[in-house]
């Protein structure tokens, strides 16, 4: 069972599936910046674990060839912004 904000804040009857991505920083003096890599156009690397769920027993989770591919760093960019700015 995740711990994140998102499952969090559903509803108890609600099943929630999610996924973490990966975006590389570099330093670059005395502070971070996005490592261009992570903004290649390509969807961003998700972890190793995969997708999980809410629930307390193993789900069906969709086959990654049936899941809908993870975000570009733009994609990313405006879910934070919709999110952040609703």
């Amino acid at each position: 069972m995740s711990s994140s904000a998102a499952v969090d804040d559903v509803d108890g009857d609600e099943h929630v599936i999610e996924e973490h991505v990966k975006v590389y920083l570099v330093r670059r003096g005395d502070r971070w910046v996005i490592d261009p890599v992570s903004d290649d156009g390509y969807p961003l690397d998700g972890l190793e674990d995969g997708p999980s769920c809410n629930v307390g027993h193993r789900c069906d989770l969709p086959h990654p060839d049936d899941s809908p591919a993870l975000p570009t760093m733009r994609q990313l960019l405006h879910l934070m912004q919709d999110h952040y700015l609703r």
